[in-house]
């Protein structure tokens, strides 16, 4: 793992990845994990925001659950319940990382399934949106 700080474009070093991991307590829609899926790379991220599960296309069932499932598997990878460093938890996400890079066919499927996705995410199909919503007069 490294730390590089700013990168004034990320492309270069995501086309290598073999996954995005996420652990944040708290996300708008992140621009990482959209970049990260026009790549074709697969995610463990945390659960932290509507707009991820939007982006993943996830109904959260599990809002106010009494008990809500740590691990949910979606088409793009692994959506995790929890960033607490308890031992459930931990295992929870080491257990997610590792079937997603041991699983080649789980990673082809959430792999190909990113790129298709992110394309609702493209430039020029959100730059129609705004100018029809924004734009228009009605």
């Amino acid at each position: 793992v490294g730390f590089l700080g700013f990168q004034e474009s990320p492309y270069r070093l995501l086309s290598q990845a073999r996954l995005l991991l996420m652990t944040s307590r708290w996300e708008g829609l992140p621009i990482a994990l959209l970049e990260a899926m026009t790549l074709g790379v697969p995610a463990v991220i945390s659960n932290c925001s509507e707009g991820i599960r939007e982006a993943w296309q996830v109904l959260d069932e599990n809002v106010g659950a009494a008990k809500p499932e740590l691990c949910r598997w979606t088409s793009f990878g692994a959506l995790i319940n929890g960033v607490s460093q308890d031992q459930t938890t931990i295992d929870v996400w080491t257990l997610a990382i590792k079937r997603l890079l041991k699983d080649d066919k789980l990673y082809a499927r959430c792999s190909e399934a990113c790129g298709v996705r992110s394309e609702a995410y493209d430039i020029h199909r959100v730059v129609d949106i705004w100018e029809k919503e924004l734009l228009t007069s009605d």
